[in-house]
Protein backbone atom coordinates (compact mmCIF):
# COMPACT_ATOMS: atom_id res chain seq x y z
CA UNK A 1 0.00 0.00 0.00
CA UNK A 2 1.41 3.14 -0.62
CA UNK A 3 2.59 5.25 2.20
CA UNK A 4 -0.13 8.22 1.06
CA UNK A 5 -2.67 5.89 1.18
CA UNK A 6 -1.72 4.12 4.15
CA UNK A 7 -1.43 7.86 6.02
CA UNK A 8 -4.56 9.43 4.46
CA UNK A 9 -7.19 8.77 7.41
CA UNK A 10 -5.23 10.26 10.18
CA UNK A 11 -7.23 12.90 12.51
CA UNK A 12 -5.18 12.93 15.54
CA UNK A 13 -2.97 16.11 15.38
CA UNK A 14 0.29 14.37 16.51
CA UNK A 15 -0.22 11.21 14.23
CA UNK A 16 -0.59 13.50 11.88
CA UNK A 17 2.41 15.61 12.53
CA UNK A 18 4.59 12.40 12.20
CA UNK A 19 2.64 10.67 9.19
CA UNK A 20 3.43 13.80 7.80
CA UNK A 21 7.46 13.64 8.85
CA UNK A 22 7.30 9.64 7.44
CA UNK A 23 6.21 10.89 4.38
CA UNK A 24 8.39 13.56 4.12
CA UNK A 25 11.45 11.37 4.96
CA UNK A 26 10.68 8.55 2.85
CA UNK A 27 11.32 10.51 -0.03
CA UNK A 28 14.82 10.71 1.12
CA UNK A 29 14.84 7.45 2.83
CA UNK A 30 13.95 4.39 0.50
CA UNK A 31 14.42 1.44 3.27
CA UNK A 32 12.38 3.14 5.26
CA UNK A 33 9.57 3.88 2.25
CA UNK A 34 10.03 -0.09 1.58
CA UNK A 35 9.26 -0.84 5.35
CA UNK A 36 6.16 1.45 5.86
CA UNK A 37 4.61 0.41 2.53
CA UNK A 38 5.52 -3.42 2.68
CA UNK A 39 4.50 -3.67 6.27
CA UNK A 40 0.03 -3.86 6.60
CA UNK A 41 0.47 -4.88 10.36
CA UNK A 42 1.87 -1.38 11.02
CA UNK A 43 0.16 1.37 11.15
CA UNK A 44 0.16 5.21 12.58
CA UNK A 45 -1.72 4.17 14.91
CA UNK A 46 0.36 1.11 16.44
CA UNK A 47 3.45 3.65 15.80
CA UNK A 48 1.66 6.22 17.91
CA UNK A 49 1.44 3.65 21.15
CA UNK A 50 5.00 2.97 20.46
CA UNK A 51 6.12 6.26 21.23
CA UNK A 52 4.57 6.77 23.76
CA UNK A 53 5.48 3.28 25.57
CA UNK A 54 9.06 4.50 24.71
CA UNK A 55 8.48 8.03 25.87
CA UNK A 56 7.69 6.75 28.89
CA UNK A 57 10.38 4.33 29.87
CA UNK A 58 12.91 7.76 28.62
CA UNK A 59 10.83 9.72 30.94
CA UNK A 60 11.23 7.15 33.53
CA UNK A 61 7.18 7.72 34.05
CA UNK A 62 7.64 11.45 34.62
CA UNK A 63 6.35 14.19 33.17
CA UNK A 64 8.73 15.69 30.77
CA UNK A 65 9.09 16.73 26.92
CA UNK A 66 11.05 14.85 24.03
CA UNK A 67 12.68 17.13 21.43
CA UNK A 68 10.46 16.19 17.84
CA UNK A 69 13.80 14.75 16.26
CA UNK A 70 14.08 11.97 19.06
CA UNK A 71 10.38 11.19 18.45
CA UNK A 72 10.54 11.16 14.99
CA UNK A 73 13.32 8.55 15.29
CA UNK A 74 11.60 6.31 17.53
CA UNK A 75 8.90 6.22 14.82
CA UNK A 76 11.64 5.75 12.08
CA UNK A 77 12.78 2.78 14.32
CA UNK A 78 8.87 1.41 14.88
CA UNK A 79 8.76 1.16 10.90
CA UNK A 80 12.16 -0.57 10.29
CA UNK A 81 12.40 -2.74 13.44
CA UNK A 82 11.80 -6.33 12.60
CA UNK A 83 7.98 -7.62 12.86
CA UNK A 84 6.93 -8.87 15.72
CA UNK A 85 6.14 -12.07 13.97
CA UNK A 86 8.94 -12.69 13.01
CA UNK A 87 10.63 -11.96 16.42
CA UNK A 88 8.56 -14.86 17.70
CA UNK A 89 9.18 -16.87 14.61
CA UNK A 90 13.07 -16.42 15.62
CA UNK A 91 12.26 -16.94 19.06
CA UNK A 92 10.72 -20.45 18.66
CA UNK A 93 13.44 -21.38 16.22
CA UNK A 94 15.99 -20.78 18.74
CA UNK A 95 14.14 -22.05 21.15
CA UNK A 96 14.35 -25.57 19.60
CA UNK A 97 17.98 -25.68 19.36
CA UNK A 98 18.48 -24.96 22.59
CA UNK A 99 19.00 -27.69 24.80
CA UNK A 100 16.54 -28.72 27.65
CA UNK A 101 18.73 -26.49 30.87
CA UNK A 102 19.14 -23.70 28.68
CA UNK A 103 14.52 -23.99 27.76
CA UNK A 104 14.15 -24.22 31.66
CA UNK A 105 16.24 -21.16 32.34
CA UNK A 106 14.12 -19.56 29.59
CA UNK A 107 10.73 -19.99 31.12
CA UNK A 108 12.09 -19.00 34.30
CA UNK A 109 13.16 -16.05 33.37
CA UNK A 110 10.07 -15.77 31.02
CA UNK A 111 7.76 -16.03 34.58
CA UNK A 112 9.65 -13.62 36.26
CA UNK A 113 9.12 -11.11 33.35
CA UNK A 114 5.69 -12.03 32.83
CA UNK A 115 4.90 -11.05 36.66
CA UNK A 116 6.87 -8.18 36.85
CA UNK A 117 4.98 -6.95 33.23
CA UNK A 118 1.50 -8.03 34.94
CA UNK A 119 2.24 -5.70 38.01
CA UNK A 120 3.86 -2.50 35.72
CA UNK A 121 0.70 -3.32 33.99
CA UNK A 122 -1.47 -2.84 36.79
CA UNK A 123 -0.33 0.17 37.75
CA UNK A 124 -0.08 1.66 34.21
CA UNK A 125 -3.67 0.93 33.75
CA UNK A 126 -4.39 3.55 36.13
CA UNK A 127 -2.42 6.29 34.98
CA UNK A 128 -3.45 8.27 31.26
CA UNK A 129 -0.73 10.30 29.27
CA UNK A 130 -1.65 13.83 28.28
CA UNK A 131 0.09 14.72 25.22
CA UNK A 132 1.05 18.64 23.98
CA UNK A 133 3.00 20.38 21.24
CA UNK A 134 5.35 22.83 23.02
CA UNK A 135 7.23 24.88 20.91
CA UNK A 136 9.66 22.58 19.42
CA UNK A 137 8.81 19.45 21.38
CA UNK A 138 5.86 17.21 22.34
CA UNK A 139 5.10 17.43 25.95
CA UNK A 140 4.37 14.00 27.64
CA UNK A 141 2.53 14.33 31.36
CA UNK A 142 1.72 11.52 32.95
CA UNK A 143 -1.86 12.08 35.21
Amino acid sequence: MKIEQKFKDIKNNEQKLIADFLIKQSAEDESLLKAIEENEDKTIEKCWDYIVAEAKKLLDGKNGALADNVVFDIAVKYFKQQDDKQDKKQDKTNLKKSSKKQDSSIKKKEKTETKKAKSTNKETKTTSLKVEKVGNQLSFNLD
